[in-house]
């Protein structure tokens, strides 16, 4: 006998999954005659919650938890805000744990599992290297949010993010399609399997395609005064490069200040690109170049898996989403 999901449920009604979840919360945003055709299928198909969710669910407190690694990443803030907002809209109850970009966000993860009985958790900007043991040793539904989880593939694991190589790859071909060879880039953690490290490999794919070497990398916090200590420490080297690629909007921010008080004009001297496409960088002078990620479909994204998981531990998605370019005054062709 076949089990059906949140998912079939969707399908056979011509709705989204968090239309079936706000209907069957008894949620005053759906259409009564929405309503009726979600609950007429739900009757008709004999369905019910997967009964090792619906134990979990027993056994939890019907919270959420969203823990976010880096405590000023104003990216990583703005989804998690959202992800409240569309949580709450769907019947669902998040908490907001911030840690530090060199924080262990799996201790954290079992210490709130603990604490707060929690029936899923979130990890925004995460890494999932070598984390698979420890994500399933939770026992509970997770989502990674900006980062590719498809490494684990595991029950109760979902993802979606950004393509970052191939968006690290389409940054830096738009800087040598202007014109720039001479290109620095700003970084964090170049080793890594997660979306960071991914787009230092786009980055340095893109250089080796036109015959180029990324020699001019320094290491950066996500922070804008971090940015901008880093960005003069660049310049203090008196490396030559007439372009810079930073990983994040908020180091480009950063990076500027620190171009245009060691003398450098922004485009004129040095072009500058981002990544992330923050609503901050379309106010900068002159106007960011960057690499948008989708916030909000993030944010969507991430609580419709999660609301899969917690119905069926095995509907896994590990959903890929392209990076758009923005071009911005920010660079200019030499």
């Amino acid at each position: 006998m076949k089990v059906y999901t949140i998912r079939d449920i969707a399908k056979r009604a011509g709705v989204g999954i968090s239309t079936v979840s706000r209907a069957l919360n008894n949620r005053p945003d759906v259409g009564e005659e929405t309503r009726q055709k979600v609950l007429h299928i739900v009757e008709q198909l004999g369905y019910a919650p997967n009964a090792n969710a619906k134990n979990l669910k027993q056994r939890a407190s019907g919270l959420s938890a969203i823990i976010v690694r880096g405590r000023r990443n104003s990216f990583l803030t703005g989804i998690a805000e959202q992800m409240t907002d569309f949580g709450w809209e769907m019947g669902q109850k998040y908490l907001i744990e911030f840690i530090d970009e060199e924080g262990h966000e799996l201790d954290i993860a079992s210490r709130l599992v603990a604490e707060k009985k929690l029936e899923g958790i979130f990890f925004l900007g995460s890494e999932v290297v070598g984390r698979k043991d420890g994500v399933e040793q939770l026992g509970i539904p997770a989502v990674f949010v900006t980062v590719d989880a498809s490494a684990i593939r595991a029950p109760g694991i979902s993802s979606v993010s950004v393509d970052n190589r191939a968006s690290g790859r389409l940054a830096v071909e738009h800087l040598i399609g202007c014109g720039h060879r001479k290109i620095a880039v700003m970084g964090g953690r170049t080793g890594t399997g997660d979306g960071i490290g991914l787009r230092f490999q786009g980055a340095a794919d893109a250089l080796e395609a036109h015959g180029l070497k990324l020699d001019r990398y320094t290491a950066c916090p996500f922070n804008l005064e971090g940015a901008y200590r880093s960005a003069l420490e660049l310049i203090e080297q008196g490396r030559d490069f007439t372009a810079l690629f930073t990983m994040s909007d908020v180091m480009a921010i950063g990076a500027m200040r620190a171009l245009n008080e060691a003398g450098f004009h922004v485009p004129g001297d040095v072009s500058v690109m981002g990544f992330d496409g923050i609503e901050m960088a379309s106010f900068t002078q002159p106007p960011l170049a960057t690499i948008r990620q989708p916030a909000e479909e993030f944010a969507k994204a991430g609580v419709e898996l999660m609301l899969r998981l917690l119905d069926d531990p095995e509907d896994t998605e590990y959903r890929i989403v392209e990076g758009r370019l923005v071009e911005g005054g920010s660079v200019r062709a030499i």
